[in-house]
């Protein structure tokens, strides 16, 4: 990642394989076909970029046709923090990711059981 990191000022990826879905799903089962054979395999993408090492910040980047949340993973060089932040204030800049969707206002139940 080092060497990755002399010619790149930083790596955006999805903050997770999938969107936010229904609090009565424990986690996906598949991602795009591929099966999902417990529940941290499907945060695959996270896990791997903390073990690099390297600073990350997930920032709100946009939502999905029916309103939910999606992030973007920034990921700078190692100890370089400091360009992390930069870049992550310049996309905050340029994305306008701030509206909030509409909220169902019924109460909901504080603990669902999960499958």
């Amino acid at each position: 990642m080092r060497e990755f990191f002399d010619s790149v000022d930083v790596l955006a990826t999805p903050t997770c394989q999938v969107a936010p879905f229904e609090i009565t799903t424990r986690y996906p089962r598949e991602i795009d076909g591929t099966p999902m054979q417990d529940y941290l395999e499907w945060m695959g993408l996270p896990s791997v970029i903390t073990m690099m090492g390297c600073p990350a910040i997930s920032l709100p980047a946009a939502f999905t046709p029916d309103g939910r949340p999606v992030g973007i993973q920034l990921v700078g060089p190692h100890l370089r923090e400091d360009r992390l932040l930069a870049i992550a204030r310049a996309f905050e800049a340029v994305v306008d990711a701030g509206r909030a969707p509409e909220v169902d206002p019924t109460p909901q139940p504080a603990f669902v059981a999960v499958d």
